[in-house]
């Protein structure tokens, strides 16, 4: 550590253990002999340090830093905030705040754990965290979607590209079939049947 680095810390513990002019004079003489800091070597000031740490001075220990996030993880972390703010746009969950996805991220990373719960906050999952939240999300959301199409009596529709007019078109599909599909053809079957993009033309 630099002279001047260990002259700073000895002028911070002097402030944190609250020593007036004359104390503190008295501090460093006894500890290395002199009166200033500006006349002590590498050695002395150290000295002077280990007294005020003696004394209770505590120097502040190092941030740590997070760790920077790699673009898969704040990928996963991008879906699972998109997908509840749309479900919250589609009135399937009530709050669509960062706190209420919080409260469910701790929901699903705790509910298997025994013991004390952890508090964990969407922003700061791992990556294997934010698969364990995100795979169960995507499965709530699809229910949702189908349970809304099956509630309200909705004729399915999902796109269809005719080879012959290059047009795209809403081709009606059994609700049955809905099910079976994957999340994301899902989620485009219910945009088309609700009309919530640009509606096709259907045929």
């Amino acid at each position: 550590m630099t002279k001047a680095k260990l002259t700073q810390l000895i002028h911070i513990a002097k402030g944190q253990l609250g020593l007036d002019d004359d104390t503190y004079r008295a501090a460093l003489l006894g500890a290395a002999g002199k009166t200033s800091c500006s006349q002590m070597s590498l050695p002395e000031l150290n000295k002077v340090l280990e007294h005020f740490k003696k004394a209770g001075f505590k120097t502040k220990a190092k941030r740590r830093l997070s760790p920077k996030s790699s673009s898969t993880q704040l990928g996963e972390i991008n879906k699972i905030r998109a997908i509840w703010i749309t479900m919250h746009k589609q009135s399937f969950v009530r709050d669509g705040s960062e706190t209420a996805l919080d409260a469910y991220v701790n929901r699903m990373l705790n509910r298997a754990k025994v013991g004390a719960n952890v508090s964990y906050h969407t922003q700061f999952l791992t990556l294997t965290q934010a698969i364990q939240v995100l795979e169960p999300l995507k499965k709530w959301h699809k229910r949702e979607m189908l349970n809304h199409l099956k509630a309200n009596n909705m004729q399915a529709y999902e796109a269809f590209n005719c080879l012959v007019s290059g047009q795209t078109y809403a081709r009606p599909i059994p609700l049955s079939t809905v099910p079976h599909k994957s999340y994301p053809a899902v989620c485009n079957i219910f945009e088309i049947s609700t009309n919530e993009i640009n509606p096709l033309p259907r045929v």
